[in-house]
């Protein structure tokens, strides 16, 4: 019921531009700090991809958090859908009831007055 595309593609991208952010930024410092360090050393490949990955572990809670809370707002978002759905059903039905007991009030007038007509004209 909830037309919206499922987002989890778009966080998973999201992780991973980050995860590249985190490399960089490792790689940066690495530069900083030691300008002598051969940037395609087998050393600092491996040095440098041991704490991205430490760093994103420490950091995926914040990104899991983030799907979860996507899950959750997507399933309150179809259950309050549903209610408004439901509630919509429930007025259509109490609207056709009305509409109903308006016809036979109706009919139940038309035949007073007719009794009434034909009291006063013939007696």
């Amino acid at each position: 019921m909830f037309n919206y595309s499922n987002t989890c593609p778009s966080i998973d991208r999201e992780i991973e531009l980050a995860k590249s952010h985190i490399k960089d930024f490792i790689e940066e410092i690495i530069a900083e700090l030691s300008p002598f360090m051969c940037d395609r050393s087998k050393l600092m490949r491996d040095f440098v991809e041991q704490y991205t990955d430490s760093l994103y572990e420490d950091l995926e809670d914040c990104f899991e958090l983030v799907r979860t809370t996507n899950s959750d707002m997507r399933s309150e978002a179809e259950k309050q859908m549903q209610d408004l759905q439901d509630e919509l059903e429930n007025a259509k039905e109490e609207l056709a009831t009305a509409v109903n007991d308006i016809e036979t009030a109706k009919n139940e007038t038309e035949e007073v007055r007719v009794e009434l007509f034909n009291a006063q004209h013939h007696p």
